[in-house]
């Protein structure tokens, strides 16, 4: 039961790190060219980012083939690194590019596609972070030094013994934190992960009160 769990959540890993990369490489791409996304989507203007990304996977999987796991989790913060750049890279550009300045919709849709990869990325950093990562949560002998703590951790609250959390509890997380730049039921505990939420709704910020005010605006003249 271990062990199956252990794989699930090794590829589970890879799995949302390909996902986000696809979309973090599609609103790069749209931005940069001035082109639909859904065009850039089916196109070859993925690949203006997307091989950064992919080269990245393709080690992260050789490692968790080859077991090397003290490795592996250096090759996830690289990559998580690398998306959390281009979030702050394509919020510059859907700022600053002149061509989709006067056009409401386009800005809207871009923004809200940078807000959902921005959920996404800072969900996978506190996941792969808190108390060493997925895989040390289930192994006890591996654990360590939580960075938040959830209430059904707490032994005052009957009916939760052994209880870890999943992926879908961070994502809450990072949604709660990119909504109302709060945790919510969570307590953050260690000064990264404090850091983390600052970034993150630091970009929800500008999204929520820049960004769709002005595509609004625009919308409505």
């Amino acid at each position: 039961m271990l062990e199956k769990k252990k794989f699930r959540a090794e590829y589970e890993v890879v799995f949302v790190l390909l996902l986000v990369a696809v979309l973090n490489s599609t609103i790069y791409a749209a931005l940069r060219l001035n082109k639909d996304l859904t065009s850039v989507l089916f196109g070859k203007e993925i690949l203006v980012t997307f091989w950064q990304y992919a080269f990245v996977i393709g080690v992260i999987v050789l490692l968790l083939w080859s077991k090397k796991m003290k490795i592996l989790k250096y090759g996830i913060y690289a990559i998580l690194a690398l998306m959390t750049f281009h979030i702050f890279q394509n919020l510059f550009y859907l700022i600053v590019t002149p061509q989709i300045q006067d056009k409401g919709g386009a800005i809207l849709a871009d923004a809200m596609l940078i807000w959902v990869a921005n959920v996404c990325v800072f969900s996978m950093w506190y996941w792969v972070l808190d108390a060493g990562g997925p895989i040390a949560r289930y192994v006890e002998s591996r654990r360590q030094k939580i960075d938040f703590l959830f209430p059904q951790e707490q032994n005052t609250i009957e009916g939760w013994g052994g209880w870890k959390p999943q992926f879908g509890d961070y994502v809450s997380l990072s949604f709660f934190t990119s909504t109302g730049f709060t945790p919510a039921d969570v307590l953050p505990l260690s000064q990264r992960v404090k850091i983390l939420m600052v970034m993150e709704a630091s970009v929800s910020l500008v999204i929520i009160g820049m960004v769709t005010s002005r595509a609004i605006n625009l919308i409505g003249s």
